[in-house]
């Protein structure tokens, strides 16, 4: 029977103790029971349906929609990185028709990015008394590259608005390093190439003539680029509010500011095709 439970971490003493216990059970047992333990991350019966939860548009900081997320839960999830190449993936291309996008002459991480998501619904809400729940069943779903790209953007859009959020409402120099650090990683990431990495993935044509029925994806993962460029500007406009309280980061504020101005032009002339300039006027 499939179980999921929860537990803590021992001391190094204890965990000693416990591998050394192991050993001792596999060299003395003639009849060994192996159970494969894997660690779930919260899910919801929303994605478990391929939909959005209504929370991802709700303005709150991490901690306050950790509270909702992570309360009354039945649906758990595990990922599972997989080949072009795999089983998992051929099947899925011939039950839609299509093909494995071919890699160009340089490896590109985004076009090969295939994962199956496995979705686990217990028999139990949790948390509970019980330190573990029977499952009722497993839902797997396969994540093309570009559908995937979408998902790991609106993650990030919701981790950095969460860190703004906490930045813009405390007066602690602490609570301001995840916003910059968010900004940051976004912002230089896709300067340093990140903006081409997505147009040589998605953008060259082959993408869509191997995959045809993502083509209704083009268009959200335009409009989650679009909504990222409007959470960083306001991240940018928090930041810069904070620098009365400390100085020495205003380097770091001019930095990204003048990186963010070129991550909007680059995505003007690539991917967006469109006149976004009006972000990049100065407000600040």
């Amino acid at each position: 029977n499939t179980e999921v439970g929860c537990g803590g971490e021992g001391g190094g003493d204890e965990k000693n103790q416990e591998k050394k216990l192991f050993q001792k059970i596999i060299t003395s047992s003639q009849h060994l029971k192996l159970i494969q333990i894997t660690t779930l991350t919260v899910s919801n019966a929303m994605e478990l349906q391929g939909k959005t939860h209504h929370l991802r548009h709700v303005d709150a900081t991490k901690r306050h929609k950790r509270y909702h997320y992570e309360n009354n839960v039945e649906v758990f999830m595990f990922t599972r990185v997989i080949r072009p190449t795999s089983s998992a993936v051929i099947k899925y291309c011939k039950e839609h028709k299509c093909e494995v996008p071919p890699q160009g002459a340089k490896r590109n991480e985004y076009r090969d990015l295939w994962v199956e998501r496995n979705y686990v619904k217990v028999q139990q809400a949790m948390p509970t008394v019980r330190r573990r729940v029977p499952v009722l069943n497993i839902t797997k779903a396969i994540f093309t590259p570009l559908r995937n790209a979408i998902v790991t953007l609106r993650d990030k859009n919701e981790e950095i608005k969460s860190a703004m959020l906490q930045a813009r409402s405390s007066h602690e120099p602490n609570d301001l390093v995840p916003l910059t650090q968010n900004l940051s990683g976004v912002i230089d990431a896709a300067v340093a190439g990140g903006i081409a990495n997505y147009i040589e993935a998605f953008f060259d044509g082959s993408y869509l003539k191997s995959l045809p029925q993502e083509e209704h994806r083009i268009a959200a993962f335009k409009e989650t680029l679009e909504a990222q460029l409007e959470i960083l500007s306001k991240g940018l406009k928090v930041f810069h509010s904070k620098l009365d309280q400390n100085s020495k980061l205003n380097p770091l504020f001019q930095h990204l500011q003048a990186s963010y101005s070129k991550m909007v032009v680059q995505l003007a002339k690539g991917i967006l095709k469109k006149d976004i300039s009006v972000k990049i006027k100065d407000h600040f």
